[in-house]
């Protein structure tokens, strides 16, 4: 192992902190990805981040949540049960990438358990002491918050590796990747949060298709249509495959099955029966999503 920074000195090539040079066989981009912190007029504070938030020495008393995706939840579920008031908020509706009827349920609890939710932006802040005053738009007032975690969503940490001298294309902020998660560059494969992959179950599967090719020359391909993700939230969600929207778009006939977990023998000995299993089917029962 050689721990330093890499960056690409020639398509087949590394420099590790510009002393180290390397030429290996294959190459893998497996970096992950660092937080976005949005820009606020006014504030010049520190900003949280999902991977800095655990540092703090005792439980805020109050914590804006920026971003209501799934890392965005579980920290502000987390936070509200050690004790801090949270307010999550986003200009867009919370999960858009998940089944809207599922998620609605795991949204309404959330606020049930006393977790506050706006729908806008903030467009100014200003620190004074230990509290933050926040503006925001859409006509949405103002909240005082002590500390605030941005967890809008992050970006691929690919920056300072020197792409272009490796012969490695990119789409956006991520490195483009086949279905077999090569590159342009042949040599070179790139994996999770590196390509984009929402979930730490993409990536494990991104590294067993690596594993294969790279050894192997398998030949194998992703397919996100079977790989499971979680939120860590409580009550939790999971999903795997294809949702009810998608379903439609895909198939011309689909038939949607529910079963309500207060039938369910563990939920009813637990006293815990909220929530539903949620299965997409084809017409001749074979399944394609569940929730």
């Amino acid at each position: 192992m050689i721990d330093g920074l890499p960056r690409f000195t020639s398509p087949n090539g590394l420099s590790v902190n510009e002393r180290i040079d390397i030429k290996p066989k294959h190459i893998v981009i497996a970096t992950g990805s660092s937080p976005q912190k949005p820009a606020i007029e006014g504030f010049d504070g520190e900003m949280l981040a999902p991977d800095t938030i655990l540092n703090l020495n005792e439980c805020p008393d109050s914590l804006a949540v920026l971003g209501a995706t799934a890392v965005g939840l579980e920290l502000a579920q987390a936070f509200h049960r050690l004790g801090a008031a949270v307010t999550v908020i986003d200009p867009e509706s919370p999960l858009p990438q998940e089944d809207c009827e599922c998620s609605t349920l795991l949204l309404d609890s959330l606020k049930a358990q006393g977790i506050g939710f706006r729908k806008a932006r903030p467009v100014r802040a200003a620190k004074s002491g230990d509290t933050i005053e926040i503006e925001l738009d859409s006509g949405a007032g103002g909240l005082s918050v002590g500390h605030i975690l941005a967890a809008n969503g992050s970006e691929p940490a690919i920056g300072d590796l020197d792409l272009e001298t490796g012969g490695v294309a990119t789409q956006g902020a991520r490195v483009l990747v086949d279905d077999h998660q090569r590159s342009s560059n042949p040599k070179v494969f790139a994996i999770g949060e590196a390509v984009g992959a929402a979930s730490i179950q993409a990536a494990n599967q991104h590294a067993a298709i690596v594993v294969r090719n790279a050894l192997r020359n398998a030949g194998a391909a992703a397919d996100s249509d079977v790989v499971p993700r979680v939120i860590f939230t409580d009550p939790e969600f999971a999903h795997v495959g294809l949702d009810e929207a998608r379903a439609r778009a895909r198939h011309r006939a689909i038939r949607v099955l529910r079963w309500p977990f207060h039938e369910n023998d563990r939920a009813r000995a637990e006293g815990d029966g909220a929530g539903h299993v949620k299965l997409v089917t084809l017409a001749d029962g074979t399944i394609v999503g569940a929730t």
